[in-house]
């Protein structure tokens, strides 16, 4: 369960240059019900103002994009980042977004 875990979290691979989409297995399920039209992505968004750089913006920006999955604040030793890092599920269906 660990190894998957890892696996599923490290989402989207790419296979021969192609995008290979990932979800994880549930017994009984038919197949053609697993929706592979959605893949998350870590997203950089940068030039947010300072007084901005909270979570209800990282919130917005997410859910503007697509489904917000995670907010990563990964703050450089206490002082202010240069950007939000938001992972995304994107439909990848729709091209241009």
């Amino acid at each position: 369960m660990e190894d998957r875990s890892r696996i599923l979290n490290l989402t989207p691979r790419l296979f021969d240059n192609c995008l290979f989409a990932m979800l994880p297995f549930v017994r009984g399920k038919k197949i053609d019900t697993y929706n592979f039209n959605v893949s998350p992505f870590w997203v950089r968004i940068y030039n947010i103002p300072l007084e901005y750089m909270d979570r209800q913006t990282a919130i917005d920006v997410g859910n503007a994009i697509g489904e917000l999955e995670a907010i990563d604040w990964k703050d450089r030793n206490g002082g202010w980042t240069e950007f939000l890092r938001l992972k995304i599920k994107i439909d990848i269906s729709k091209p241009g977004l």
